[in-house]
């Protein structure tokens, strides 16, 4: 396996990250829905221990029933809130990739057809399968 593209450091993997934006570009919503729950989701996790504390130094330590079921319940609904953003955040940034990845193979295949039809008489088809599919199980 060559390394030689990761030769040149971080510097060289944003400039062939941004190579792909183009692709990406009319995913720019899906992005920022992704992006936006992030520190909604940092914010679920962060207050889960601050209801349980509440929950244990209120109702079970104050043996206050009533504040027990409140903590309770708000515990329960941060947990599905926390479930809830998490699954939209995976499903829209998987969806802007998958999105992405299939803008990518169309310009591969018409690149390859756009091609002379020398290049394909002195090219085995295998060989450019198994390219573009490496290629794109990497990327």
């Amino acid at each position: 396996m060559n390394a030689a593209p990761f030769a040149a450091g971080p510097r060289l993997r944003l400039r062939d990250l941004a190579k792909l934006w183009p692709y990406l570009r009319p995913e720019r919503r899906t992005i920022l829905v992704a992006a936006a729950l992030i520190p909604l989701i940092a914010l679920l996790q962060m207050a889960l221990p601050l209801i349980l504390r509440g929950a244990v130094d209120r109702g079970i330590v104050g043996r206050d029933a009533s504040t027990l079921g409140f903590f309770s319940t708000l515990f329960i609904a941060t947990v599905i809130g926390e479930y809830l953003a998490r699954s939209v955040q995976r499903y829209s940034s998987t969806l802007a990739v998958q999105r992405m990845s299939r803008r990518l193979r169309s310009a591969v295949v018409e690149h390859v057809l756009r091609l002379p039809a020398a290049y394909h008489d002195r090219t085995l088809s295998g060989v450019l399968v198994t390219r573009a599919t490496g290629d794109f199980d990497n990327l």
